[in-house]
């Protein structure tokens, strides 16, 4: 059973997002300018969708400093996420990371996000959720590439767009190198 803490954002952000093809906004069904604030107007660089599952549900918050260097450095902007949890019984469960307790581990990430724009919706976690063990949870973070800001903005100064961006994971590059290696070989 899927015990939604909010109401539906956009549906089908998460597998929209998958191919890093589209360009998600921050409005929901009934709003037109989604919660982005007024002065927000200038449009968002590059959004990515960052799914980290924690088999048994052992997240520790190692990984806090490391995303907290990211947005100090301006790398990147939390926009959205939560956190989503399957339990022994297979039933699944989320909640906002603005919503977690002050006591969670994962509530850290709150503080380090710039706002949330409620860009995940219930379908996408019950994706999320199928790719998850029973007592497994997982942190989804959604943020924006804030480091391509100015190159986003020197391309359309210069009367450029933005063709296509594809993001390959590492593990498949280095499949593609191996077997490029051995037929050189």
């Amino acid at each position: 059973m899927l015990r939604s803490v909010r109401p539906f954002a956009v549906p089908g952000a998460v597998a929209a997002v998958r191919p890093f093809r589209v360009y998600l906004r921050g409005a929901r069904p009934g709003q037109s300018g989604g919660s982005r604030p007024k002065e927000a107007a200038v449009p968002l660089a590059q959004i990515e969708i960052l799914t980290l599952a924690f088999p048994g549900n052992r997240f520790n918050g190692r990984i806090l400093p490391e995303l907290a260097a990211l947005v100090e450095s301006g790398t990147i902007t939390i926009v959205d996420g939560l956190f989503v949890s399957v339990d022994a019984d297979g039933d699944i469960a989320y909640t906002e990371f603005d919503e977690l307790g002050p006591s969670s581990e994962a509530a850290a990430i709150t503080d380090l996000a710039d706002r949330f724009d409620e860009l995940i919706s219930a379908d996408d976690v019950a994706e999320i959720a199928v790719g998850l063990e029973p007592n497994s949870s997982a942190a989804v973070l959604v943020f924006e590439h804030t480091w391509m800001t100015p190159l986003r903005d020197a391309i359309a100064e210069s009367g450029g767009v933005l063709l296509d961006c594809v993001r390959v994971p590492g593990e498949v590059v280095e499949e593609v190198l191996t077997a490029v290696a051995e037929l050189d070989g």
